[in-house]
């Protein structure tokens, strides 16, 4: 047997510093461990040997643990030359179980295999499939399966591995088992190598007590060949950097700028003004220029030495000047989900990025996430202010006429709702957006437009910076969005609200996207949270022990400062809230539309009697079927809506249909559904959920209740008539007054029956006033008598238009008399403008009873 050395020279060639040698042999019949580090767990075995009389042996008995030994080779760059190795492994009659692994480290960069990085073949080392596998390590950590083979190790298994690698990154790897004759089928892969400069070869076993001291080594040989050095690649940096990538590690020849002639399309030469190198690339040098502004180049590159002395040849790349992407510079502008039914554009979907660097950038290492499932990106270039489209298979004809297409296999949207990104490498988010139905109007819900990006150059808080498209085709592909503007995100975000789901369970919603978790506490009680979930980054749900919210009982909350993904910061503070749930009462059914017009849909108006605010979030819309059983249960919202005491809310899935087919007092009185029970348009029933699916209310419909006059029932609802009779009542519900457009959306009915003449609550002074200071009915005085205390009151001013002007109160607590003054200026303080105004006014006391008044009044510049 030959005796251990570390470098043989097989074969020189002086003529071009060619040659090829033996790094390292070790067949261990020396008898001794002294060169290698880290052997005290290790030892020679001469009575179970592999080959030879001395086999490399784990030697720890007993107990679990991990071990390594390690031996230090000539340092040499791993892509200077071809490597090969062989070695021979071996463990006992044991098959490795979840707990075990063991391999033998090819090369490694320091001596401390915890904590090297480079490259090791074993079994277990990243993945516990018992599949023999070539990892790469850095850090001591296992980061990437290189190569896997198919064979699977079990008990008793002796086995010669056989590896190699070039520097054109190409692996190979064959194994023989010693029980067979023939060595397996020779693997291959091609990785783009990074550069690693090779110090150290050895072996690592990770063993529990029953298998410790149960693995052999014996027959390790690293064999080299060096070959030419050359330039592996060119590419931008920044827009005045361009980084050379050589295949190893250079002389500082390489810094020396005759070296190397940089030019455009043209041949003029671009200045190359200084030339570094970056300590964490070794065989790399970067090129510092003058200003780039063709993107087409070319880079002459003189012969120069690596670190053995052979040279590169002479040689000229043709480049396309890009530069890696970073966060901003792709964006996502358009998402087509749903073509059909076409607007004018190709019945096909696409994902449009735009540019917004202004130099060419490369998409190489991106993915494009679709929820979970991730598509890799091609290694494509955008150029500056272009736009790229990307589209599943076989669209790409169908969007040719609309710029840059690229088909990504296997790419398909839903049509209602997805989380979009792009990611770069090992998970950075480059860009994101949240595709959601709710962004369109119900016209285009139905299809065949787009969802456009309104301001490009945010980067943060996307929910606030899309909407569909205006262009009558649908969307605009491949170019710029017709309501592209500057659309900054300057408003903090807020804690929309606090729910006890259960009696463990506690959620909290924002108003958007905040950027971290602020910190949560219970200044009256010792709370612990034993989880947290964030959704969306704009839902918090903390879990807690069983039984740590007690049914009816208040609580307080603390939140620290938090921001938006923009920066906007809010405060934080208290927040009080109950674990309740709503009782039959608390919440009325108002104002039913079950046959609305032609084009328009159905709707369920609620109000809140009071005293207190109502959280929408968590209840329930839902009719009944034949055998009055439940069903088409629909949220109402899974966010919180509060709706304040003496509040009207009207749930559709459409609010702009009917705010374009009814006057309403309050475009914000509306929640838009995902879902909508169906109600039939002769007859049917609507029933108010709470969150345990008790009933609130329930209103048996029928056609027949409209008033007889009313020749066409298409478009008109029914209206509740008093809030403090039974819901089901006979009489309680009327058809809208034609005076009023057939409907009341979001304010007081048309038909609600007055239990007091108006004349005892309400009294109005100099309905026609003249705010001209000039002494006489300057001012409009309103006189409120409910003749006893305990009732709250909101006033607003509406003009003809149905715009409110002016709230003179807010949930205003009255005496038994009351008076209010509106001095004819609207909320900003100027007068209004000359003509008639609406003064609504609706009231409420602790007791649920309400009361709704309509007056009208006259603004004028002089009375005579």
């Amino acid at each position: 047997m030959r005796s251990t050395f570390t470098i043989i020279l097989l074969t020189i060639c002086k003529l071009t510093n060619l040659f090829s040698a033996t790094l390292f042999y070790e067949d261990f019949e020396k008898g001794q461990l002294d060169s290698w580090n880290t052997y005290q767990s290790w030892a020679l075995d001469s009575r179970e040997v592999l080959t030879g009389n001395y086999s490399l042996r784990h030697f720890v008995f007993g107990k679990g643990g991990e071990s390594y030994i390690s031996h230090s080779i000539d340092e040499i760059d791993l892509n200077a030359g071809t490597f090969s190795w062989r070695v021979t492994l071996s463990n006992g009659d044991w098959a490795p179980a979840e707990d075990d692994a063991f391999g033998f480290w090819l090369c490694a960069d320091t001596t401390d295999l915890s904590a090297a990085s480079g490259y090791a073949a074993g079994i277990n080392l990243m993945k516990n499939d018992n599949r023999l596998t070539l990892v790469r390590f850095q850090n001591g950590k296992p980061v990437e399966e290189i190569l896997k083979t198919q064979m699977t190790w079990d008990e008793g298994k002796t086995v010669m591995l056989q590896l190699s690698h070039s520097p054109d990154g190409i692996w190979h790897f064959s194994y023989r088992d010693k029980s067979r004759s023939s060595w397996s089928a020779q693997y291959e892969t091609e990785e783009e190598t990074p550069s690693l400069m090779v110090h150290t070869t050895g072996a690592y076993f990770r063993f529990t007590a029953a298998h410790s001291g149960q693995f052999w080594l014996d027959d390790m040989v690293i064999d080299f060949e060096n070959t030419l050095p050359f330039v592996r690649s060119v590419a931008g940096l920044s827009p005045n950097e361009i980084n050379v990538q050589f295949s190893e590690t250079m002389t500082n020849e390489a810094l020396l700028a005759e070296k190397y002639r940089l030019t455009n399309r043209q041949g003029e030469a671009i200045d190359i003004k200084n030339i570094g190198k970056k300590e964490d690339y070794p065989a790399a040098v970067s090129l510092e220029t003058g200003p780039i502004t063709d993107w087409d180049l070319k880079l002459a590159v003189n012969s120069i030495p690596d670190e053995q002395g052979s040279l590169s040849n002479d040689t000229t790349i043709t480049f396309q000047f890009a530069l890696p992407a970073r966060i901003g510079d792709v964006v996502l502008t358009e998402v087509m989900a749903d073509p059909s039914p076409s607007q004018g554009l190709p019945d096909a979907e696409y994902i449009e990025l735009f540019n917004n660097n202004g130099c060419p950038v490369t998409l190489n290492g991106w993915k494009l996430h679709i929820d979970g499932p991730e598509k890799e990106l091609p290694a494509l270039i955008i150029a500056p202010g272009s736009y790229i489209l990307l589209v599943g298979t076989g669209d790409s004809t169908l969007l040719s006429d609309y710029g840059a297409v690229y088909e990504i296999p296997g790419l398909s949207l839903r049509n209602s709702e997805f989380g979009l990104s792009l990611q770069f490498l090992e998970g950075e988010l480059m860009d994101s957006m949240h595709y959601h139905n709710d962004l369109f109007n119900a016209e285009k819900q139905e299809g065949g437009w787009s969802l456009e990006r309104i301001d490009p150059y945010r980067l943060c808080g996307p929910s606030g910076n899309w909407m569909a498209s205006v262009a009558l085709s649908g969307g605009t592909p491949g170019t710029a969005n017709p309501n592209q503007y500057a659309n900054p995100d300057e408003i903090p975000p807020q804690a929309l609200g606090i729910r006890v789901e259960s009696g463990q369970q506690l959620s909290i919603w924002f108003s958007e996207s905040i950027s971290a978790v602020p910190d949560i506490s219970f200044p009256k009680s010792d709370f612990q949270a034993d989880s947290t979930n964030v959704s969306n980054n704009n839902q918090i749900d903390l879990f807690f022990p069983e039984g740590t919210f007690q049914e009816g009982a208040s609580y307080r909350l603390h939140l620290s400062a938090f921001a938006d993904e923009c920066g906007n910061q809010a405060e934080g503070g208290d927040y009080d809230f109950t674990y309740r749930f709503l009782r039959p009462g608390e919440l009325k059914l108002s104002e039913v539309l079950f046959n609305p017009y032609p084009d328009g849909v159905d709707f369920v108006e609620l109000f809140n009697p009071g005293p207190d605010a109502i959280d929408l979030g968590g209840l329930y819309l839902a009719a009944r079927d034949g055998s009055l059983a439940l069903k088409q249960v629909s949220l109402i919202s899974d966010v919180p809506r509060v709706l304040d005491a003496g509040e009207y809310v009207v749930l559709s899935v459409d609010k702009e249909s009917i705010i374009s087919q009814y006057f309403t007092e309050c475009t914000e009185c509306f929640v838009q559904m995902d879902k909508f029970p169906s109600l039939p348009d002769d007859a049917g029933k609507v029933v108010l959920l709470n969150r345990r699916m008790e009933v609130l209310e329930e209103f048996s419909y029928n056609h027949s209740m409209h008033h007889p006059l009313v020749a066409n029932e298409s478009g008109v609802s029914l209206e509740r008539k008093s809030f403090s009779w039974e819901v089901n009542e006979q009489n309680n519900w009327h058809s809208a007054a034609a005076t009023h457009g057939f409907a009341t959306p979001g304010y007081a009915n048309s038909t609600m029956t007055e239990e007091e003449s108006v004349a005892e609550w309400l009294q109005i002074e100099s309905k026609i006033f003249s705010p001209n200071d000039d002494g006489y009915h300057d001012r409009l005085i309103i006189h409120l008598s409910p003749g006893e205390p305990g009732w709250t009151a909101n006033i607003r001013i509406f003009d003809t238009a149905g715009r409110e002007i002016r709230r003179l109160s807010n949930n205003e607590l009255l005496a038994s008399a009351s008076q209010l003054v509106w001095d004819g200026r609207k909320e900003n303080h100027q007068l209004a403008e000359l003509g008639i105004y609406i003064i609504a006014i609706e009231a409420f006391n602790t007791s649920g009873q309400t009361k709704s008044f309509r007056k009208a009044c006259v603004l004028t510049d002089r009375i005579e």
